[in-house]
């Protein structure tokens, strides 16, 4: 069902609470326990976004999370990436190019 300007999700599922938690721990414990700063604020971030999105809207907690999972997949592919280019001119002694080229 639509409500507001967003799908409402209405599950009845035993344990749906201690699902939930698994999930949120999959989602953001990977981030958390990295070894990286950038990956720990990443995960952090991810915790305290899913936080607010129940504490605002728990009808739209599927969908909202849906797109918050878009974003960030879309930042952490950027990351890592970059994260890759840097490692092979690290490695190669080159100087990375501005333009990308």
């Amino acid at each position: 069902m639509i409500e507001g300007h967003h799908i409402a999700y209405s599950v009845d599922t035993p344990a749906l609470t201690f699902m939930v938690a698994l999930y949120v721990l999959a989602a953001c414990g990977p981030g958390l326990a990295a070894r990286s700063r950038k990956l720990v604020t990443f995960g952090a971030l991810n915790l305290g976004v899913v936080a607010l999105l129940v504490v605002l809207a728990q009808t739209a907690l599927i969908s909202l999370w849906c797109v918050w999972a878009a974003i960030t997949s879309t930042l952490l592919n950027i990351h890592i990436r970059r994260a890759s280019r840097d490692s092979a001119f690290a490695k190669s002694g080159e100087i990375p190019s501005l333009t990308g080229s």
